[in-house]
């Protein structure tokens, strides 16, 4: 199998369709200036088997460069022998490079052949360091269990008159539901990765859903949602105004927006990972688990050329 460079509207006729929005051409072309140089590669071997989108920041190939994930994009599923040789070509391209290459692959509920197949061919060679996330997400297919403390809090949250509103979208409402994220995001002491202008760039090529919860007039949380994969909502951001927890307002926003896409008819609700670092959040945990959230990995690799074991 050989790994092969082609221009980014080769690979976008090549992959008109990827697993995930992250992957495709218009989002990475987007984000290009966030690092040194893009690649669009294809594996080939016979035929196209799949590709990859890597771009160079700090001081390595990466996939994602600017996404929460990133991986491999396939034409069709592969068999596990060809996973294995597209996993040997990034090793080679490393040691090409002469720096390391870091894939973050989707939660395991995206595409569990392909991460499964993945992180086995990857695991089993000894210049690739393996760690994990830990995401989670709802399964809006199946009934969800919810805990005697989610269901009292629920209740408490059901006492207020709140309001639950998807909003149209436009530059005015993405600019109402930042400022709530970013008041959330500054209370508790860490930065909106995104700003306000790279998210309303970043919608016009990504389906969004903006959402605010108010209670007599007074918006008190905010959430973001972009449709990242057919059937996948993945929530981006979410958060209260500080100083109204005690209305459990999250708990509403969770009930609220599990029940929106599961009307829609969506299957998975994405919610992200508890994990900074494979670190476990404990209460961010608990809080999801509590509302019926399933965990699952999000494997992550570092491939190191053979100049650096």
């Amino acid at each position: 199998m050989e790994l092969v460079d082609v221009a980014p509207e080769e690979y976008g006729r090549l992959f008109p369709s990827p697993l995930h929005v992250y992957n495709t051409v218009a989002f990475s072309e987007l984000n290009s200036g966030k690092c040194e140089a893009v690649k669009y590669m294809v594996f080939r071997e016979g035929k196209i088997r799949g590709g990859i989108v890597l771009g160079l920041r700090d001081g390595m190939w990466q996939s994602p460069f600017s996404a929460p994930f990133g991986g491999f994009t396939l034409l069709r599923g592969q068999r596990m022998e060809y996973i294995e040789h597209m996993a040997r070509c990034m090793s080679d391209f490393a040691d090409a490079a002469a720096c390391p290459v870091r894939i973050v692959f989707p939660p395991v509920p995206y595409d569990d052949s392909l991460i499964t197949k993945s992180v086995s061919a990857f695991s089993r060679m000894p210049q690739c360091v393996m760690s994990y996330d830990v995401s989670y997400h709802y399964d809006l297919r199946s009934p969800v269990t919810v805990s005697r403390k989610a269901r009292g809090a629920l209740r408490e949250a059901l006492r207020y008159d709140f309001a639950f509103e998807c909003l149209d979208g436009n530059e005015a409402d993405i600019v109402r539901v930042y400022d709530i994220v970013r008041q959330n995001h500054e209370a508790k002491g860490y930065p909106v990765k995104m700003s306000c202008r790279e998210v309303i760039d970043t919608v016009r090529i990504i389906p969004a859903d903006f959402f605010v919860l108010n209670v007599l007039g007074r918006d008190v949380a905010a959430a973001v949602a972009f449709h990242v994969s057919p059937g996948i909502v993945q929530l981006i951001y979410w958060g209260d105004i500080p100083g109204t927890s005690s209305m459990r307002v999250m708990n509403r926003m969770a009930f609220e927006l599990s029940s929106y896409y599961r009307d829609k008819g969506l299957d998975i609700m994405d919610l992200g990972p508890s994990t900074e670092a494979a670190i476990p959040n404990y209460g961010l945990c608990a809080f999801k688990e509590s509302w019926g959230c399933r965990p699952s990995l999000k494997p992550q690799v570092i491939i190191r050329p053979s100049s650096h074991i």
